[in-house]
């Protein structure tokens, strides 16, 4: 039977480590390796049971077994509502990235009259070591679990929690990645989905843990980096920029452009053929307001209802937030959900490569682009240098720089080239 290694050797781990909390023997640890947290099996305890290959959301994950065909709507033709939302408590909208949607929705539930008493999410922002989702029962510990964090993060306790609670309603936040995992997880222990209130966030790449040594490195840093807040409103309100915090206090804030621009270095090479966006199989999905209306300084949060127990929860709880209509159309274009035909075709690269089967569904009528092994290539490089950030930073400074370059000649060149065909014209 297959094994996680062939998910390793395949660069396709996204570090979750669900197969840990799978495996009958006990012989999956990890290890830090080019900024990620990989499994690494101990063969003369393995028997090959194949579960935490099975259970991997990282080899490979069959769209078509939950959703039928999926299409280029990407699920949306059977959502129960899609809104902007903000939260009306002044504590959480403040203290959010957004618009406190997952907060709110958490702290209602928990504190309130329904069957979830608890949820797992991820909390602080020290990054000494990979996050951890943690199990939380009240609202007074979900302060320090807002904002983004854009990184990997171990979900084995959580999934080692599910397995030995199996009757216990819990609520669950993660990415789209973190929801594969847990589907394949009730399928293999035959658990109940409507055990597991899934609130799903969109997600657009997640980064390895290079990218917090990247910005420890930055030069006004001098006293080492205690808290790195990816997007904060602090930080001159929404969209937010970074903000770092030195062991002495001092605080730099940095412009979200600074984030951006390392994004293509440290993400996980899975993020290249993930589809999943907007968190198709979550009950609510969450994610920032783009759409450029009902948003301001406070920021506002772009929800979907896709499941009638969604449905059912946000009834319960609408009256704790400002919402306004939105529309699938609004949400397909502010989030580029177009774009991921790009890792549609990302995917059927890396199929040829390893031999099997990605996404598990076929975009009919979608053309491919020409140029999508040149741009697939350019990706892989970019990656390769960030996961060598740790032996080689330079190497990545360098690479900015270039685009950095070559991006301000093109502008040049193109104010060039209409002020010469402008002055052609006029004479």
């Amino acid at each position: 039977m297959d094994t996680v290694s062939f998910t390793r050797q395949n660069n396709l781990c996204i570090s979750c480590g669900i197969c840990a909390a799978v495996c009958p023997e006990k012989c999956i640890t990890f290890q830090d390796f080019n900024g990620m947290r990989l499994p690494a099996i101990n063969d003369s305890d393995c028997v090959h049971c194949g579960k935490c290959f099975n259970v991997c959301p990282g080899k490979g994950f069959n769209y078509s077994k939950y959703s039928g065909e999926l299409n280029l709507d990407f699920n949306f033709h059977d959502v129960k509502g899609i809104y902007t939302v903000r939260s009306k408590n002044e504590s959480i909208l403040k203290n959010a990235v957004s618009g406190g949607a997952v907060t709110e929705i958490i702290s209602g539930l928990i504190d309130g009259n329904s069957e979830y008493k608890s949820a797992f999410v991820v909390r602080g922002h020290d990054y000494a070591d990979v996050p951890c989702s943690e199990i939380v029962s009240s609202a007074s510990e979900l302060y320090d679990s807002q904002k983004s964090r854009y990184v990997i993060i171990s979900h084995q306790k959580c999934a080692e929690y599910i397995i030995s609670h199996p009757e216990q309603k819990i609520i669950l936040v993660g990415t789209g990645c973190f929801v594969h995992g847990i589907m394949n997880l009730i399928l293999m222990y035959g658990l109940k989905r409507e055990n597991y209130f899934i609130i799903g966030l969109f997600c657009d790449r997640t980064m390895s843990m290079n990218v917090i040594r990247y910005f420890k490195n930055h030069r006004a840093l001098t006293s080492g980096l205690k808290e790195l807040y990816f997007r904060t409103k602090d930080s001159g309100g929404w969209p937010g920029g970074m903000r770092l915090v030195g062991n002495d206090g001092n605080i730099i804030d940095l412009p979200n452009s600074e984030r951006m621009k390392v994004k293509d270095y440290f993400q996980p090479e899975r993020c290249l053929y993930c589809l999943d966006k907007l968190n198709i199989f979550a009950d609510i999905s969450a994610g920032d307001n783009y759409t450029g209306r009902n948003g301001g300084v406070e920021g506002s949060s772009s929800i979907i209802i896709r499941t009638d127990e969604g449905l059912r929860v946000w009834k319960e709880l609408s009256d704790r937030f400002e919402v306004h209509e939105s529309d699938r159309n609004e949400i397909i274009t502010s989030q580029k959900l177009k774009k991921r035909q790009e890792n549609y075709f990302f995917s059927k690269l890396k199929e040829k490569e390893t031999g099997r089967e990605i996404n598990g569904i076929n975009f009919g009528g979608v053309k491919q682009n020409r140029n999508i092994l040149k741009e697939y290539r350019k990706r892989i490089y970019a990656l390769r240098l960030g996961s060598h950030y740790a032996e080689n930073p330079a190497a990545v400074i360098r690479d900015i720089r270039i685009k950095k370059a070559i991006s301000a000649f093109k502008r040049l060149s193109k104010k060039m080239f209409k002020a010469i065909f402008r002055k052609g014209q006029s004479s």
